[in-house]
């Protein structure tokens, strides 16, 4: 009797206050379709699976004004790979050398033991015909410009720690250029894929190797411009749409790389060469003492 006065019963379910919500409530509203893809928004194009956590580089070390007779001097670390580069000039050009409209620009690329060979001869021309093209050679006619590279230690990446190193030692000795360059190695392994920055030992077991360089400069906000608290606004980093050289080579016979490969790789190097020149410009910048 109890029991039946209070309104209790054996059953679990809700009182008659707290009735069960119709199955149409249960579901998303209209606007909010069930069959909603869990995509990107159309104004955010999805990022590429191969670049959407590009692998990293290895530690960058830079070393302004290292050698004392030279003009301009640069030491550039890449971890195991350092280039000591050194510029001499402008100055008097020998008569075989002279040309009355622009200065000539020498490369020299010394490997860390023995004499240079056709690979180190390679390198040479490759930075020669790379550096004329950012180089101002037109200001100073009738004489020679001389970069001299030395190979300090060997890790691989050697042609990119070489192309970083040179255009740093040009800056230290103020030779007027219209652009500065950044170089990236790439590696393609078959168990790994593209990987940046390869060392001695993956660029040994690599299938294909790619070495971009891309020119790079600094846009500075005109005088008086200044930020919302008053403060001078920083200089923005403009990468070059071109490249100013980009090598790829195969090793042995029946392995090689499609134009997809060439591409994913020169993607992937226009990514790391944005760190190279932000780095670049850090290490002037403290030395220079300009924009810290």
């Amino acid at each position: 009797m109890l029991s039946s006065s209070l309104g209790l019963s054996n059953t679990t379910s809700l009182p008659p206050s707290l009735p069960i919500p119709p199955p149409s409530l249960l579901s998303l509203p209209p606007s909010l379709p069930p069959s909603l893809p869990p995509s990107l928004p159309p104004s955010l194009p999805p990022i590429p699976p191969s670049h959407s956590q590009p692998p990293p580089c290895r530690s960058l070390l830079c070393e302004r004004g290292a050698l004392v007779r030279a003009d301009g001097s640069c030491r550039w670390s890449q971890e195991g790979s350092i280039v000591m580069a050194s510029v001499t000039g402008p100055r008097q050009a020998p008569g075989h050398k002279e040309d009355a409209e622009r200065a000539t620009l020498d490369v020299v690329f010394q490997p860390w033991s023995g004499s240079p060979g056709d690979l180190e001869h390679h390198y040479e021309h490759t930075i020669r015909r790379t550096l004329e093209s950012v180089v101002n050679l037109t200001l100073h006619p009738r004489t020679c410009i001389t970069v001299v590279l030395q190979v300090v230690q060997a890790d691989g990446s050697m042609l990119s720690c070489a192309f970083n190193a040179a255009c740093t030692a040009l800056v230290d000795a103020g030779i007027p250029m219209t652009q500065m360059l950044a170089s990236v190695t790439v590696a393609q392994l078959p168990s790994r894929g593209l990987i940046l920055d390869p060392d001695a030992s993956e660029e040994q077991a690599a299938s294909a190797h790619f070495c971009f360089v891309h020119p790079f400069h600094y846009h500075f906000p005109s005088a008086g411009v200044s930020g919302d608290e008053g403060q001078a606004q920083d200089p923005t980093l403009v990468i070059g749409d071109g490249l100013l050289c980009g090598a790829a080579s195969a090793k042995g016979e029946g392995q090689g790389f499609s134009a997809d490969d060439y591409f994913d790789a020169m993607e992937l190097c226009s990514f790391a060469c944005r760190k190279v020149a932000q780095f670049a410009r850090l290490s002037l910048g403290k030395s220079l003492q300009t924009y810290a």
